[in-house]
């Protein structure tokens, strides 16, 4: 008897979600209230055709499965391997049934330069697996090995196959002192005394030294990446999140003043437009062009220095093609070239100097890794069967955006990436890590699984695409470990708990942001931070500090000005029945609380200090104008004269160096 359509329907249903699953795809998951959601059919076959599965009907779902595991079968090796910490690495290998015991020889290149040679019957092999015609055997290598990437081949008979490993420890050390503060703010938003110019990276090192007198140790900003602003041919999306590559930085962030070229007489002089409230980013990128376009021009005639960004250059072969990259978009040619290429080997210097500088005096800089990169940008050109290209990178509708979100984005391909070893994220993570000792990777979920939006989709048309978490995070792990950096991870949002096990299995810090801890129950205690977290009141995709407590509502608003009387950071001297502390009071007795805490960093915004209304972004807003653009209502020579700025830092130091004097003696 035939099947009844419905009965079919359904074994088709069973299948295409058999189907998903194997590739990586949640068919279900929990959204931000625990509550189970399933994805359509719909959405399923639109995710698996961007990961270029031929699916055009439930139907095809069994004939696309049978064709992936011909596949994997025909894989004679994963295409990465994991170490971690001193274990010998293993590795499966999938062998024909006529050469199952057959000889092989497995070599190791190390990072090095140096190679490993087993044969068979140096190594422990198990079989794992038979089959008709495959069967697949468990290597343990000989010995371990050293952190780094390696390479693995694998020789039997005429049959070769290759393979990333990863050497990893698996915890990551400590950086810094065990109970800092520091100060966040955007580049662009920092300037002098009325406003007179626009962050740079000597700014950002001024800030530094006025954090460091004050005690601080860290200094934090956005992504200082490269952006599209506009010159030339190119489009214009100056947003810190959506770099043109997230390997290379913004020349709109050099420190002229300090570049050789620029300082000598003659050249077209820098005028800076016109301050305001708000940074014309690509009106100052274009201020700026001449003058870098002259130094570059000035590297030609002065023997040394031309042989210096020559030597830099050869260190660095892919700057080039990005320079060209962006001269070609721009339509700017050969000009265009070199003043690229001048413009990152001039950052590079000056992110080196800005970070020696910071080291010699006990500080560590903090940036921000975004999650992708431009879809018109260098990254996804260079690297086009790495990227996704038609699809999106978002998140799912929760309380903080309803109709969820559609970063704009395009995801890495999981298949790609396991493929090319992780060898993107590697020099990604080098890039920034050479220079941040403290490292935040925005959305560290993304390490996990990433909301994807099929072309053409809203964002609440998405789905959940698993990534391998544990190779991910062996990436990380190395490159904190070649770096001796940290790492924290933005963990906020709706965050599977795989993730939050592997912040604290790795010894990376998460993020514990007040606005999202305090309860909204009566008689409920506000617990301050542990020790596994990065702390701060916001961050820059929220409400400033005055805003949400001039809007929280009376339970939360009650519970936090309870846990800062009863942990004696907050008097109730001079106030009346039902009377509330002012802001400033209430905000410099929180980051004392933030201080006296175990949380291993204590972060706090710069605009935070003075009782700043306005936020830097705005997630969600159709105006590009609102957002990443707006300049600090003081300049740095100012500071000291705002009271509750020197009063919150004096009350947050305070607070962490009587902490550092009780753990010095053991209370």
């Amino acid at each position: 008897m035939s099947a009844t359509p419905a009965r079919s329907a359904s074994r088709s249903r069973r299948q295409l979600h058999a189907l998903a699953r194997a590739k990586g795809i949640e068919v279900r998951w929990r959204d931000q209230d625990g509550e189970t959601q399933t994805c359509s059919d719909e959405t399923l076959m639109a995710v698996l055709q961007m990961l270029g599965v031929d699916i055009l009907r439930p139907e095809d779902a069994a004939a696309a499965r049978a064709e992936q595991r011909r596949v994997e079968r025909a894989s004679m090796l994963d295409p990465v391997v994991v170490a971690w910490d001193d274990a010998r690495p293993r590795l499966r290998a999938r062998l024909p049934v006529a050469a199952a015991d057959a000889p092989f020889t497995l070599v190791v290149e190390h990072q090095s330069g140096y190679e490993s040679r087993w044969t068979r019957r140096e190594l422990h092999v198990r079989a794992t697996e038979g089959g008709d015609d495959v069967v697949a055997v468990e290597i343990t290598l000989g010995a371990p090995v050293e952190p780094g990437r390696h390479r693995i081949r694998f020789e039997a008979g005429t049959a070769r196959a290759a393979a990333t490993l990863i050497a990893a420890p698996t915890r990551l050390a400590p950086v810094g002192g065990a109970h800092a503060w520091g100060v966040f703010a955007p580049v662009y938003a920092l300037h002098a005394r009325g406003r007179s110019e626009t962050g740079d990276l000597g700014t950002l090192g001024r800030l530094a030294r006025w954090v460091a007198d004050r005690g601080g140790e860290v200094v934090g900003t956005l992504p200082i990446l490269a952006t599209f602003l506009g010159h030339g041919d190119e489009p214009c999306d100056p947003s810190p999140y959506a770099p043109v590559s997230r390997r290379y930085w913004n020349e709109l962030y050099l420190d002229l003043g300090a570049v050789p070229e620029v300082r000598v007489d003659g050249g077209p002089r820098f005028v800076e437009p016109a301050p305001g409230p708000c940074v014309d980013l690509p009106e100052l990128a274009a201020a700026r062009r001449p003058v870098l376009e002259a130094a570059a021009a000035r590297v030609g005639d002065v023997p040394a220095r031309r042989g210096e960004l020559a030597v830099w250059l050869d260190a660095h072969p892919d700057a080039r093609a990005y320079a060209e990259f962006r001269a070609a978009l721009e339509g700017s040619g050969p000009s265009g070239v070199a003043v690229h290429e001048y413009a990152q080997w001039m950052m590079a210097n000056q992110l080196a100097d800005l970070a020696r500088t910071l080291g010699e005096r006990g500080q560590t800089l903090y940036v921000d890794l975004p999650v992708g990169a431009h879809r018109d940008g260098y990254d996804v050109a260079a690297h086009p069967d790495l990227f996704v290209t038609g699809a999106s990178v978002g998140a799912p509708p929760d309380d903080f955006q309803a109709a969820g979100q559609d970063w704009g984005f395009p995801p890495i391909d999981p298949v790609a990436e396991r493929a090319d070893g992780y060898a993107y994220l590697a020099a990604c993570l080098d890039e920034q890590l050479q220079y941040a000792r403290r490292l935040r990777i925005d959305h560290v979920m993304g390490l996990d699984r990433l909301w994807m939006i099929p072309p053409g989709a809203s964002a609440s048309d998405g789905a959940y695409v698993h990534y391998r978490a544990d190779e991910h995070w062996a990436t990380v792990c190395l490159a904190a470990h070649r770096h001796r950096a940290s790492i924290v991870g933005e963990n906020l949002g709706t965050v599977p708990p795989a993730t939050d096990r592997a912040i604290r299995r790795h010894r990376a810090l998460g993020m514990w942001v007040v606005e999202f801890e305090l309860p909204d129950e009566p008689d409920r205690v506000v617990k301050p931070p542990g020790r596994g977290a990065l702390a701060c009141l916001d961050t820059h995709d929220l409400a400033t500090f005055a805003t949400w407590w001039r809007d929280l509502d009376p339970i939360p608003r009650r519970a936090l000005l309870a846990a800062l009387r009863e942990s004696g950071h907050l008097g109730t001297d001079g106030l009346g029945a039902g009377k509330e502390p002012e802001p400033e009071a209430v905000l410099a007795a929180t980051m004392a609380w933030l201080g006296a805490s175990r949380a291993p960093i204590v972060l706090v915004s710069l605009e935070d200090l003075w009782l700043e209304p306005e936020p830097q972004n705005i997630p969600g807003t159709p105006d590009p104008n609102a957002t990443f653009r707006r300049r600090a209502a003081y300049g740095l020579e100012e500071l000291d004269d705002v009271a509750s700025v020197k009063n919150t830092l004096d009350a947050l130091d305070r607070a962490r160096r009587t902490l550092k004097r009780a753990r010095r003696k053991g209370v």
